[in-house]
């Protein structure tokens, strides 16, 4: 496994740099950021140039962790290369739900089970 860190922000940019070493061969690219940051269709459209065939997989925090430091009001990005695992990603729209568990619910039922190892789920 390799992985790649980096952090952006409006005023400063990526840092330590623009990531994207592992641009051709990340499956997974974890991403917490502050809810404007993340939702972002510009940062978004950006992750997903530098990451074509990556996961794009996160959600918004009220402090975004890189390094040792907590940060506000930044994106936080890992970007992930295994070297023998099969990842799928799926997405399940809660406004659409009626509850949590019947989404819960859902979900598992979209998966394969046969070789299923692990089910990261965020909210």
């Amino acid at each position: 496994m390799r992985i790649e860190q980096a952090k952006w922000s409006e005023k400063g940019g990526w840092f330590p740099k623009e990531p994207g070493i592992l641009s051709d061969s990340a499956q997974l690219v974890l991403l917490f950021g502050s809810t404007k940051n993340i939702s972002q269709e510009l940062n978004f459209n950006e992750i997903k140039r530098l990451y074509p065939r990556a996961i794009l997989f996160g959600c918004s925090t009220a402090g975004e962790i890189f390094n040792t430091e907590v940060n506000d009001d930044t994106l936080s990005l890992t970007a992930i290369e295994f070297k023998s695992a099969r990842l799928t990603g799926n997405l399940i729209n809660l406004k659409n739900m009626e509850n949590s568990f019947q989404a819960g619910r859902k979900l598992a039922d979209i998966f394969d089970k046969e070789g299923l190892v692990h089910l990261f789920v965020l909210s």
